[in-house]
């Protein structure tokens, strides 16, 4: 059996919310992943486009994810991977631009479909396609 400390096995992370916590303390993209530490990072057009997603499909068929959940943030990733010191950033800005909700990336579930019988590569620019969830009636 296998134990993952997550509640997922892959987290997604938005570049356009990277962007906009890099006003924060002007980290770098490259800085804010290596706080978050995402399997997949996906450029958006804007920031937190996954709070509405269902799914995301990457190349076609070959990789189909379910969004499982958003990726509630601590106090970790306040913490400079490289040197072990610890800021009020990016939990500070990411809880004032996101109106007190600790929340960026999402957790994915890779479902493989049942006619892929190949083996499939993620390669950067792969392209990505979402499905937006469905909204209940009356909201």
């Amino acid at each position: 059996m296998i134990n993952y400390t997550s509640n997922a096995l892959s987290y997604n992370c938005d570049r356009g919310a990277s962007c906009d916590l890099n006003s924060a303390e002007a980290l770098t993209t490259e800085e804010l992943i290596h706080r978050f530490r995402p399997n997949l990072v996906i450029s958006t057009v804007r920031p937190y486009e996954e709070d509405d997603w269902a799914e995301m499909i990457i190349d076609g068929v070959s990789y189909l994810f379910q969004i499982v959940g958003l990726c509630s943030r601590c106090q970790m990733i306040c913490i400079n991977q490289g040197n072990g010191k610890r800021s009020k950033e990016p939990l500070q800005t990411l809880s004032s631009c996101r109106d007190r909700k600790m929340t960026f990336g999402a957790y994915l579930f890779h479902q493989l479909p049942a006619t892929s019988v190949r083996s499939a590569f993620l390669t950067v620019g792969s392209q990505v396609i979402v499905k937006i969830k469905e909204t209940p009636a009356g909201q």
